[in-house]
């Protein structure tokens, strides 16, 4: 088993996106993720939406025909490798959140009740034969919860 491992770090790995830094590569992914949910019919609207009074980031922000018209704000994971962990297991409940506050302050714009969708994108560069990257899109990763209302015991 460690052989494996150490044979598995050697190894002719596939090569990386034509890329520097890792803040190339993420923007290479949000790129690759635009052109992906374009060729799905998605109008995008903004890419790397920021509040300055809130903390985090949006990497994108679409409108889905074929879903009601909705929101679809997604978050998108640029890995090398899925060797350590698939890259969707990155947006932790914190990166949750901070999505969920800020798509409440881009909706608050449209002053009405519009449905929205958080999507996670996970882009790998050139793992398919073909060469071309991998890209999983994972709708409705995760819904934004109710607060909870307390209730006495006759339900009121």
């Amino acid at each position: 088993m460690l052989w494996e491992r150490l044979k598995s770090w050697f190894a002719k790995k596939p090569p990386a996106a034509p890329l520097g830094d890792h803040m190339k590569f993420g923007e290479w992914g949000e790129q690759i993720a635009a052109d992906f949910l374009r060729q799905q019919g998605h109008l995008i609207l903004e890419r790397r939406y920021r509040v300055s009074s809130l903390k985090g980031e949006i990497d994108l922000i679409t409108r889905d025909p074929r879903d009601r018209n909705c929101l679809v704000f997604v978050e998108v994971k640029t890995r090398r490798s899925r060797d350590f962990a698939p890259a969707e297991f990155a947006v932790h409940s914190g990166k949750r959140r901070a999505i969920i506050r800020m798509s409440k302050s881009y909706a608050q714009r449209f002053r009405r009740n519009i449905p929205r969708r958080f999507d996670v994108i996970s882009v790998y560069p050139a793992i398919t034969v073909e060469g071309e990257p991998l890209v999983e899109h994972f709708p409705n990763a995760f819904r934004e919860k109710p607060r909870w209302r307390f209730r006495n015991r006759w339900g009121r």
